[in-house]
């Protein structure tokens, strides 16, 4: 059960556990363990990423007719990773 400090969670008719990340079935038909899909074990990353949004018109310029275009954001990536930018939006 959640927050008990235990290693091993409930989910309907199959036990959780996370130390090994497998489910198994608590039914008397069925004793199959089957390994979670990596991405419910997985941390998530967003929660403490920094997220960047570009505004693309007005962002950077790379070809002097004053409105930003993609070619000014990619000649910028090098910058927004130096910032520790995660994410663009």
């Amino acid at each position: 059960m959640f927050g008990s400090g235990t290693s091993q969670g409930w989910f309907g008719g199959a036990r959780f556990c996370r130390e090994t990340g497998l489910m198994t079935s608590t039914s008397s038909m069925t004793l199959a363990a089957t390994p979670v899909h990596e991405a419910t074990r997985a941390p998530q990353w967003w929660r403490e990423a920094v997220f960047y949004q570009i505004y693309p018109r007005s962002f950077a310029d790379s070809d002097g007719d004053g409105l930003g275009d993609l070619p000014g954001i990619t000649a910028n990536m090098d910058h927004l990773r130096n910032l520790g930018v995660d994410a663009l939006r």
